[in-house]
Formats: C-alpha cells, sequence, structure tokens
C-alpha cells in the first residue's frame, strides 16, 4: 500500500496533505481513530473525519475518493 499512498501524496501535492502511521510504534494514536484493519485510509477536513478506506485500494480507486469527498479537489489527469 505504501507505494499507491506516496504516488497519491506526489500527485496530490499542495492540495492536500498525506499523512502515514505506525501503528506497532504509535498504538495510541490508531485506537484514538479506531483503526482496526490495515490499511486504513481516513480522509479529514479541518479535523473532521470525512471519509474511511479500509482495505487496500488502487491509486485512481483512492484518487476518486479524495475528490468525492473534498469537492473543492479537481480531478487530476490520469485517473
Amino acid at each position: 500500500m505504501a507505494p499507491e499512498i506516496d504516488a497519491v501524496a506526489a500527485e496530490m501535492e499542495g492540495r492536500v496533505k498525506v499523512a502515514k502511521l505506525n501503528t506497532d510504534l504509535d498504538p495510541e494514536i490508531a485506537e484514538r481513530f479506531e483503526v482496526r484493519s490495515i490499511p486504513t485510509l481516513i480522509l479529514f477536513e479541518r479535523g473532521s473525519e470525512k471519509s474511511r478506506l479500509v482495505g487496500a485500494y488502487p491509486r485512481p480507486e483512492i484518487i476518486s475518493e479524495l475528490v468525492s469527498t473534498l469537492p473543492q479537489l479537481t480531478q487530476v489527469s490520469g485517473t
């Protein structure tokens, strides 16, 4: 999943912030956000959770979820 997340981060640079969490090293944060399965992608807007993807998704589906969840983003080429 890491390569897909890295590709999303590069493609959406300047429009979204992408962060990764190692749940083994930060179990308190995983518990705080109720992460029960790995991978879990949580989309936030101004600190509030807007959407959650659980499981492995290809880059185009992640981009599509970002754009549909955060309408102020524009669709990027190649998706």
